[in-house]
């Protein structure tokens, strides 16, 4: 079986570094964008299976790379993972489309069960937000 591939797209190098350690560590192959422009444009060639990405960063947000790539016709799977408990972000998001919004203060024990949900085709929300 092989590994799946997590792209994780967040503007903080320390972040994106960890994060790999961590999935690493659970099985999963990692590459990495510092922004949604940069993940838009890699993700054709590096060919994820889950985006991991932050809402918040400069040149391109997380709303915007997943709008762009939805439009560009994508099925890729989105796990959200933020800082944000704000209720319209998370309705956006799921409007959007994402299939997991992991808040950050609960990463410990949301994110790989969020990551693992979104690969089923399962909707992944922390639950601690309140719809």
């Amino acid at each position: 079986m092989t590994k799946p591939k997590v792209m994780i797209v967040d503007d903080e190098v320390s972040s994106r570094q960890g994060l790999s350690e961590l999935l690493s560590t659970w099985g999963y192959e990692t590459s990495q964008a510092v922004d949604g422009l940069e993940a838009f444009h890699s993700i054709q060639q590096i060919k994820p299976d889950v985006v991991l990405t932050d809402v918040i960063m400069p040149r391109l947000d997380g709303f915007g790379a997943i709008r762009r790539l939805k439009l560009a016709g994508s099925r890729i799977k989105v796990v959200f993972l933020t800082v944000w408990e704000d209720t319209d972000f998370v309705r956006e998001a799921i409007a959007l489309g994402v299939d997991a919004y992991v808040v950050k203060s609960r990463m410990a024990t949301d994110l790989i069960p969020a990551i693992n949900e979104a690969l089923a085709e399962r909707r992944f929300i922390s639950p601690t937000l309140r719809l």
